[in-house]
């Protein structure tokens, strides 16, 4: 038997030759799609965002300090002898200032909302706006507990007991802390030391 040696002819070398030059010289793939950047819009919701959980921060807090009050003043003996300190009322300024956040923050929360779901964006940014437009609607659910907080003190008599009170107070900390940490703000206050 006799070996056959695989013969080449010209036509098999060219095409050999053309396929590994094509090979080596592929167009390079897409790669990754460039990230689109996000828009003047972003910047200005974030910020009306952020002005609201703010707004609710403040709100917040003269809430508590209205709580406190409240359970001072509950625990004062009949006879007038005080055991402990009592806390201060909130100023009114602060109460009314609290009370329209309180009122308004869902309606804020809503037209911002609105403004996100309906303007006119690259396509490429849906996710960050959905997003921007979940935590928007968590904005609005606080809205809606900080309403009935303030609904239920309105329902208070005096020496009423506050544990209905206190439960919608926790909740809306709660929830203003699911909030805030889109916007990595923070519970925390910068004290400032007079020099």
């Amino acid at each position: 038997m006799q070996r056959r040696v695989p013969r080449f002819d010209r036509r098999a070398f060219v095409v050999g030759l053309a396929g590994f030059a094509l090979a080596c010289n592929r167009a390079p793939g897409r790669g990754a799609l460039p990230t689109p950047s996000l828009t003047a819009d972003f910047d200005s919701w974030n910020a009306e965002a952020r002005a609201i959980v703010g707004d609710v921060l403040a709100t917040l807090r003269v809430f508590d300090t209205f709580h406190a009050f409240r359970v001072s003043r509950a625990r004062e003996p009949a006879d007038g002898g005080r055991t402990e300190l009592a806390w201060d009322p909130p100023t009114w300024d602060d109460w009314d200032q609290a009370t329209r956040v309180a009122r308004g923050v869902r309606a804020r929360a809503e037209q911002l909302f609105t403004a996100v779901t309906s303007a006119s964006v690259d396509p490429n940014l849906w996710r960050e706006r959905r997003s921007l437009a979940e935590s928007i609607r968590k904005l609005m659910d606080l809205g809606g507990v900080l309403a009935a907080y303030r609904e239920r003190v309105d329902q208070l008599a005096p020496g009423d007991a506050l544990e209905s009170t206190v439960r919608l107070l926790d909740q809306a900390w709660s929830s203003w802390e699911d909030v805030a940490m889109r916007w990595n703000i923070s519970r925390s206050e910068i004290a400032a030391c007079a020099v």
